[in-house]
């Protein structure tokens, strides 16, 4: 039997302490729907990888080019007082004013630093390509040299845009192969998947039911977690007022027992480390017996006492 080895622990507490961190075998999904933070959590991810001296491979297949260096220089910034929301930064960092070179400085020394056992860089960036040229057979290659190179940690985002395809056979190929490379090489994957575009809206905590294309997708993965932003202002964390909440459901752990659900908090591009354990049904909907509408209207009656 393989002992599995943690190659870095997770940036959510809330999954650092139900899961145990990052292990090699693992093979992570995230789901969110469409912008709700899936690119976000693969450079948190990966930044986090750095920050515990994880050699961390990504392959961000939607960003734009150089998206994860200006994020970088952003959480340095942030470390330094800023108080701009990322797309605020990037407006008033287009040109990289004098203001941010130090910041600038810093993250790049930190993207140069190597593995002091591997002598590899602690980062790899694969971004999208022009000629859209990445699917399942480049992706695979494309880990292998990585992975030949002492590489443990890769974070690929997304699924659904490496396999455009609709039909659920044709994704359920490609987790398969994926799956044999994580098992082979024991390496840990992360990658990130769609939710239905029309999938239950009153459902807090997504279920494996609102999922792009078909289940089958999450029978391989050894984890698969499902994230939904909302702000009905219900639930706040008093130490940070200030950040948003976040539904966060582990819908699969790597040994099969209890499952849970959390209100996480992000601010300013990182999850703070309180969060509130809540109960949901199986199909996500209910929360302390309240749907989405409750919630607002709770929300609504708490603004108006104010």
């Amino acid at each position: 039997m393989l002992q599995k080895k943690v190659v870095c622990p997770y940036p959510i507490m809330f999954l650092q302490d139900k899961l145990h961190g990052i292990m090699t075998g693992d093979f992570i999904m995230f789901c969110a729907g469409t912008g709700g933070g899936k690119s976000t959590i693969s450079r948190i991810l990966t930044q986090n990888a750095i920050y515990n001296s994880c050699p961390v491979v990504l392959y961000s297949l939607e960003d734009e080019p150089d998206t994860f260096v200006s994020d970088s220089v952003y959480r340095e910034c942030l470390k330094s007082g800023c108080k701009l929301d990322f797309r605020e930064w990037l407006v008033d960092n287009t040109f990289f004013p004098d203001k941010y070179k130090e910041q600038a400085l810093t993250a790049g020394k930190r993207a140069l630093l190597k593995d002091k056992e591997l002598g590899i860089p602690l980062q790899v960036v694969h971004e999208m390509q022009i000629d859209n040229s990445w699917n399942v057979r480049t992706i695979l290659e494309s880990m292998a040299k990585e992975a030949d190179k002492g590489y443990k940690l890769f974070i690929l985002d997304h699924l659904d845009v490496l396999v455009p395809s609709e039909r659920p056979d044709d994704m359920v190929r490609a987790i398969n192969a994926l799956w044999r490379f994580v098992s082979e090489r024991q390496i840990a994957l992360i990658t990130f998947s769609q939710l239905a575009t029309g999938r239950n809206k009153e459902s807090l905590c997504p279920s494996l039911d609102d999922l792009r294309g078909s289940k089958s997708k999450v029978h391989t993965p050894t984890v698969v977690v499902s994230i939904a932003r909302h702000n009905y202002g219900f639930y706040a964390d008093m130490s940070c007022p200030e950040a948003k909440p976040t539904y966060c459901r582990i819908l699969k752990n790597r040994q099969g027992g209890k499952l849970a659900t959390a209100v996480c908090f992000f601010d300013r591009g990182h999850y703070i480390q309180n969060y509130l354990e809540v109960d949901c049904n199986e199909s996500g909907t209910l929360i302390d017996n309240m749907t989405a509408k409750d919630l607002q209207k709770e929300a609504k009656k708490r603004e108006s006492t104010r």
